[in-house]
C-alpha cells in the first residue's frame, strides 16, 4: 500500500479501517463513521477493482478518527486524504444506513444503496455513472423505479442533465 497513487482494493479498505480501529480502541474511543461513496461500490458490490479513498461521514470521535487516519496515511504511504469526510456536506443528517461491520473501536455503517443511487445520480460524472449501473443491476432496478429512488431523496425538480442520466441507465 505504498505508493500514493493506487488504488485501494476492498480488501485494502477493510484492512486499513480494522487498523483505524485499533488505533481508536487503543485511546479508548468508541469511532463511527457511514460510507458514502465509491468505497461502497468497492467493498460491497465489487463492481470495481478499486477506489483512491474512503469518503465517509465521521459520526462519532470525527477528531480522533482524523487524527488516526493521518497516522495510517504517514504510515503505509498513503494521501492524508485515503479516508476523509469531504462527503459529509452531500449526505442528509436523515440519510438511510445500514450496518456494514462493528470491530472494537470502531462502528461502521454505509448508506443505503438506494440513497447512493441518488448521490451518484446528482454527482453525474463517469465513475459516477458506471456505479450506478452496478447499483441499478444489484437492486435489480428499471427505469421506473430509478427515477422514483432519485426524486424521493431530491428535494426538488430533478435537472435534465439527470434525466438524461437516468434515461441512458435503461437504454
Amino acid at each position: 500500500m505504498d505508493d500514493p497513487a493506487r488504488e485501494l482494493s476492498g480488501d485494502d479498505m477493510r484492512k486499513l479501517l480494522r487498523e483505524l480501529a485499533e488505533l481508536l480502541h487503543a485511546r479508548g474511543l468508541e469511532g463511527e463513521v457511514v460510507l458514502a461513496g465509491g468505497a461502497v461500490v468497492v467493498m460491497v458490490l465489487a463492481a470495481r477493482g478499486g477506489s483512491r479513498d474512503i469518503d465517509a461521514v465521521f459520526v462519532k470521535e470525527a477528531g480522533a478518527i482524523r487524527s488516526a487516519a493521518r497516522e495510517i496515511a504517514a504510515g503505509h504511504g498513503l494521501p492524508a486524504t485515503w479516508l476523509n469526510d469531504h462527503v459529509k456536506a452531500y449526505v442528509a443528517d436523515d440519510a438511510p444506513t445500514k450496518e456494514l461491520f462493528v470491530v472494537p473501536g470502531l462502528r461502521v455503517r454505509m448508506v443505503t444503496l438506494e440513497y447512493l443511487f441518488y448521490m451518484k445520480a446528482w454527482a453525474g460524472d463517469p465513475v459516477d455513472q458506471r456505479d450506478m449501473q452496478a447499483i441499478a443491476n444489484e437492486l435489480g432496478l428499471e427505469s421506473d423505479q430509478a427515477y422514483k429512488i432519485v426524486r424521493r431523496y431530491s428535494s426538488g425538480t430533478l435537472t435534465r442533465e439527470i434525466e438524461i442520466l437516468l434515461e441512458s441507465l435503461f437504454e
